[in-house]
């Protein structure tokens, strides 16, 4: 097992990673009590919004508003939220998971942006 400390070069950025995923983890769910699959969605939405950070313009051009981001390196181009599913042909106990789901979710959003 290697030990990455916030001395070393690359290991700063790595545990400040972590540390930023954490936090918004923990203010997200709080007390909440979440399935399996809830649990895995909420992660993969905070991935998909700290992979989507901007690193850098890929353009001097001051109309451009495109940035090279972190998922650019894993996927090829920016990381996007979960498609929304149609709610039309959803039963009512599974639709209200759902919305409990995305106003964690959205929580998640609003704190995000103020803090990322």
């Amino acid at each position: 097992m290697e030990v990455y400390t916030s001395k070393s070069p690359n290991g700063g950025l790595w545990e400040a990673g972590v540390k930023s995923f954490k936090h918004h983890l923990e203010r997200v769910i709080g007390n909440a009590h979440l399935t399996l699959e809830e649990f895995l969605t909420i992660i993969l939405e905070i991935e998909s919004v700290l992979n989507s950070r901007p690193l850098t313009p890929l353009s001097t051009k001051f109309d451009n508003f495109e940035t090279l981001s972190p998922g650019h390196f894993l996927i090829g181009r920016p990381l996007t939220s979960i498609v929304e599913p149609d709610l039309l042909n959803i039963s009512e106990n599974r639709l209200s998971k759902w919305k409990k789901l995305r106003n964690i979710v959205n929580k998640f959003g609003g704190c995000g942006k103020k803090i990322i």
